[in-house]
């Protein structure tokens, strides 16, 4: 009996554990595949008015990679809007929380009319990270 409830626990950690896993494309096919890269510090966020799951981010340009250049780009939410009202806990996984005043590299694709971007992709708030992707963009782009 013992043994049974180690080995439930175990699968339920591994579920839990894998809920947040994504497999990983590298930085060239995530860069190919995506429509717009670029750095951008966000300056206003606001739930979308159509979808209670999704951010709209309004942000500052700072350095265009790829695509054309946005004011706006679209994002999962960490928290719905009216959790009760999508009849769920309220709280979705994998997803960034992500701070007005905060400078990320964004990784984004089209999404009704706006760049989306999500969460297994190279987007980051992390700066030290933010300057090897763009180091690493460069050497395969030039």
């Amino acid at each position: 009996m013992k043994k049974l409830y180690v080995l439930t626990g175990l699968i339920l950690l591994a579920q839990v554990c894998a809920a947040c896993s994504c497999i990983t494309k590298s930085l060239e096919k995530n860069y190919q595949e995506s429509s717009q890269v670029a750095v951008v510090k966000v300056v206003k966020i606001n739930y979308d008015p159509n979808n209670d799951a999704l951010l709209i981010l309004n942000v500052e340009t700072i350095n265009q990679l790829k695509g054309k250049k946005s004011t706006k780009y679209k994002t999962d939410a960490l928290f719905y809007k009216n959790p009760t009202k999508a009849g769920i806990t309220g709280k979705y996984d994998c997803v960034f929380d992500i701070k007005v005043g905060s400078t990320w590299i964004l990784f984004a694709s089209k999404n009704d009319g706006l760049p989306y971007f999500q969460y297994c992709s190279y987007s980051t708030d992390n700066k030290q990270r933010i300057s090897k992707i763009i180091a690493e963009i460069k050497n395969f782009t030039t």
